[in-house]
């Protein structure tokens, strides 16, 4: 963890401290949280959703406040990675094309209306294998 010292010279406000130690183990804290998949029934997310959350927030507001700082690698080596991800990326695209395209296409089946029966007659009136 770095040494947090205040604008002037003096100690870091409570804020940056916590902020601090949330994005140092918060990563940590994300990936004890993972197996607690139960939580989702009582929050309806599960915590470590929420605890990502926290941990962006904290990591954010410490580049805004300018104690971290986003680095760009710079070595070759980095840069050959991208476009080893680039197929699975597009192999993840396709498929989700291909489940949700046919879905937002597919027909709608409309309810025959005779006109001169009720809703509710002609729900009560049909035949159990019409709807």
């Amino acid at each position: 963890m770095t040494a947090l010292v205040g604008r002037a010279g003096g100690s870091a406000r409570p804020l940056d401290r916590a902020a601090e130690f949330v994005a140092t183990y918060g990563a940590a804290a994300y990936i004890v949280c993972l197996p607690l998949e139960f939580t989702s029934v009582w929050l309806n997310q599960q915590l470590s959703r929420f605890v990502l959350v926290l941990v962006a927030l904290a990591f954010a507001y410490l580049v805004v406040w300018r104690q971290r700082t986003i680095t760009v690698p710079r070595s070759p080596s980095v840069w050959c990675r991208p476009p080893s991800w680039c197929p699975s990326a597009m192999a993840i695209a396709v498929g989700t094309a291909c489940t949700i395209v046919p879905h937002l296409f597919r027909r709608v089946r409309r309810v025959q209306w005779d006109g001169w029966r009720s809703p509710a007659g002609y729900l009560r009136d049909r035949p159990r294998g019409d709807l």
